[in-house]
């Protein structure tokens, strides 16, 4: 997806299995950017930010997941794409 300041957003990677690793492999992220030239047809230019975080979401039939976890503090997350 191109954005509106003309950047590019081609996707990421995810492990779905538990215990998640938190690290960040970066072949994996070589063979992405890899196959987006591909596509493409160019060279894209370097890396300047990547989301390496994690994602929450209901490990049972919910569509959404709601519950204060803390007092203040309420965890709200839905249906995630891929898996």
């Amino acid at each position: 997806m191109q954005r509106a300041a003309g950047g590019l957003t081609i996707g990421d990677t995810h492990v779905y299995e538990e215990p998640f690793d938190f690290a960040v492999e970066e072949f994996l992220y070589e063979q992405l950017r890899r196959r987006a030239e591909e596509i493409l047809g160019w060279s894209l230019p370097p890396v300047v930010r990547r989301w390496a975080g994690v994602y929450s979401a209901p490990t049972d039939a919910r569509v959404c997941f709601r519950e204060e976890v803390e007092p203040g503090v309420v965890v709200v997350t839905g249906w995630l794409g891929g898996a």
